[in-house]
This record gives structure tokens, C-alpha cells and sequence, in this order.
């Protein structure tokens, strides 16, 4: 099975992708000047707290980051070229490197752009191997949260499972594909091929790799949320839909990817992290409106050891979703304390 993408295929979509970065970059540039301006007229008459400059602010920056990111990729390149070619596992560290920089310049320019706040609980679950990790999605700043507050603090090298769309981010394919990154298409298409996406990215992992899923494999909704129990409904799967019933923050977990890292990976501990904060921001409005500014964006971390990971799949299934309403029900007591702080 040919699960690797054809080089082509590469170059094409690269040879769109990366010149129309550059150009919005620098239409952003030239325009800024302009929109800047305009912001600032429009939330002094509007809303003190700044929302649409801070946002045309975060755009500004958000494209450098990229650009930066660009530039890395390419002196890695040529530091690899210059050299005669280095190991494999050492590419792959210097990319994860690159990505730990991407990654820590974003989210911390997002932090002082909107004002936002970080609480970290459980660091001490870390550890210090690399670890499988399972976290919640609801938003693309979820992304960030791994790379800044597990991977850089431990030097842990992670592949992640992630969507194809996100191919079309120069920065996440150039380096997602060079650190072994599994990118999985979540349309229901060849659903034999993505898993066995997975399983080889687990087959492959090296000293002090882990991997990172989603077991949700796409955001959080409301409307996701009765979609899925509906479908467990009609495929007469009672048992796990009165599971899912019971968790109300996060979408019941998939169990064909975190089973297939799972198996590929039976020495590994599973760390899981649950988050809030990017709840509020799901659409590119929630981050024009405000939905940021001045938010807490809370992290807990807890690690379960592998050899207390159930072998069968029943037991398997029993454990996962056990875990996973513990991170519903953390969730969810953040949420209640967030609302009755609002309130004060």
C-alpha cells in the first residue's frame, strides 16, 4: 500500500500555496498602513478594548511568523545539502526544533497581542519520555498548546496525526512532512489508508519519539455532538452511545487512530491534555469580535502508564472513554468556574 503522496503532488500544491503566503504577506504589508488606522477609528467607536486592530494586528504577525518559518525550512535545506546529508532522526530534530520555534513565536505573540493568560496544571505528569499523547480539539489554537508547554519543556520529538487541509499551510506541510507527521483526510474516504497512516507512524517512531492524535478527529460542536450519537444509535451500538451521551464538552473519541497508535506502541504512556480557552474561538468572527482578549487559557496534563493500558479492546474501549469523561468533566468544571466569574 503506496501511502506516501507523489512528489508532483508536492510541488504543485507548494508552488500555490507558498507564492500566495509571500504575496499576502506582502499585500498585508503594503495595506497596513491603511487598515490600521481604520481599526482604531472603528473600535474607539465601537468597543474599547481594541478587537479589530488587535486582530489586524495578530493577521500581520501571523504571516511573519509564516514567512519565518519559510525561511528555516530552507536554511535547513541547505545546512542538510552543505553537510553531505545527515541522519534521518537528526533532520527530523532539527525540524522539530524549527516547529518548537513556530509554534512558542505564535502562541506567545497571541498571548501579549490579546492579553491573554496561561494556567498550567499537572506539568509534574509530563514526565521525561516521550509519551502518546490524546487532546481535546475545539479550535486551531489547540495545535499550539502541546509544542509550547509538553514538547520544548522535555525536548520530546512528537509526530502528530493531523488533517490534510492543513497541507495547504506551508509551514505544517513542509515540516509536518519532513518530521513524519500523518496527515489524514477526514471525509470517510479510504478509511483503511488513514488508519494505516497511523499505524505506521507508530511503527516508526524512534528514541524519545511519541506521537500526538485527536481522538475527537475533528472540533468540537454541538451539532457534531448529536451527529455522532445519532449514527452510534442507528449502527444499534447502545452501549457506547449512552456513553457518549453522558460527555457534554468533548465529542465521544474515535477509536481506530488512538487503537492503531495504541497497538503499534504498547511501551508507550498515553499523557492526556485537556484545555480551555480556544472554545471560544471557532470562526475567524469569534477572533474579530474579541473572543480572546483577556481570556485564561487553562491546561491539565495526566499521564497513564502504559502497563496499566487494557490489551483487549473491550477493556481498551472501557479505559478510553473512562479517561475521556475525565476530561469532559474537567472541562466542564473550568467552564461552570469561568461562568461564575463572569458573573462577579
Amino acid at each position: 500500500m503506496n501511502l506516501r503522496e507523489p512528489t508532483w503532488a508536492n510541488l504543485i500544491r507548494r508552488s500555490i500555496s507558498i507564492p500566495f503566503y509571500l504575496f499576502l504577506t506582502a499585500l498585508t504589508t503594503i495595506l497596513f498602513p491603511v487598515f490600521l488606522p481604520l481599526a482604531v477609528i472603528a473600535d474607539r467607536m465601537d468597543d474599547h478594548r481594541m478587537p479589530i486592530t488587535r486582530t489586524v494586528v495578530f493577521l500581520l504577525y501571523y504571516l511573519y511568523c509564516e514567512c519565518l518559518g519559510l525561511i528555516g525550512t530552507v536554511v535547513l535545506s541547505t545546512m542538510n545539502l552543505a553537510m553531505g546529508g545527515v541522519p534521518e532522526a537528526r533532520y527530523r530534530e532539527w525540524h522539530s526544533n524549527l516547529q518548537w520555534a513556530w509554534a512558542g513565536l505564535l502562541l506567545g505573540g497571541a498571548g501579549k497581542i490579546f492579553s491573554m493568560t496561561f494556567e498550567v496544571e499537572g506539568q509534574d505528569q509530563i514526565g521525561d519520555t516521550a509519551p502518546l499523547v490524546f487532546i481535546r480539539h475545539v479550535s486551531v489554537g489547540d495545535t499550539l498548546v502541546s509544542s509550547v508547554f509538553c514538547e520544548k519543556p522535555k525536548n520530546f520529538l512528537l509526530r502528530y496525526v493531523i488533517k490534510s487541509e492543513l497541507l495547504w499551510d506551508p509551514c505544517v506541510d513542509i515540516c509536518g512532512q519532513r518530521t513524519g507527521a500523518a496527515f489524514v483526510r477526514r471525509d470517510g474516504a479510504d478509511p483503511e489508508v488513514q488508519a494505516e497512516r497511523v499505524r505506521r507512524l507508530g511503527r516508526s517512531l524512534g528514541p524519545n519519539e511519541g506521537a500526538l492524535i485527536y481522538p475527537e478527529g475533528t472540533r468540537f460542536t454541538e451539532e457534531k455532538r448529536s451527529r455522532i450519537i445519532e449514527r452510534l444509535m442507528q449502527a444499534s451500538d447502545t452501549g457506547l452511545a449512552e456513553r457518549a451521551k453522558e460527555l457534554r464538552y468533548v465529542l465521544p473519541p474515535r477509536l481506530s487512530g488512538p487503537f492503531a497508535l495504541l497497538d503499534e506502541c504498547p511501551n508507550h504512556d498515553v499523557l492526556f491534555i485537556a484545555h480551555v480557552g480556544f472554545d471560544k474561538l471557532t470562526t475567524f468572527h469569534d477572533l474579530w469580535s474579541g473572543a480572546l482578549i483577556d481570556c485564561r487559557i487553562r491546561v491539565a496534563f495526566w499521564r497513564v502508564p502504559a502497563t496499566e493500558i487494557p490489551k483487549e479492546r473491550h477493556a481498551r474501549i472501557d479505559w478510553l472513554y473512562e479517561e475521556w469523561q475525565r476530561v469532559d468533566n474537567w472541562v466542564g468544571r473550568k467552564l461552570l468556574e469561568r461562568s461564575e466569574s463572569a458573573k462577579l
